[in-house]
């Protein structure tokens, strides 16, 4: 089973409220991950880090595909 949590930093961490939530297979009724609940307060905080990085790093000046093989793929 696969486990998500909120992402930001370059980190993922549990949501503030430290609550999940379950991803159904329809087909099989089988729990195939659970996702951190992310609060307002998580998304503000991830937005704010997201807007740190695009200003300040490297991102926005870097070739699209040097950006294409910095994502990790899930």
């Amino acid at each position: 089973m696969l486990v998500f949590f909120v992402f930001f930093y370059l980190i993922f961490k549990i949501g503030k409220t430290g609550r999940e939530f379950e991803t159904i297979d329809p087909r099989t009724g089988e729990v195939i991950a659970k996702i951190a609940e992310g609060t307002k307060e998580d998304i503000d905080i991830a937005v704010k880090a997201a807007r740190v990085a695009f200003d300040d790093g490297p991102w926005p000046r870097m070739p699209g595909f040097v950006c294409y093989l910095s994502l990790p793929l899930f």
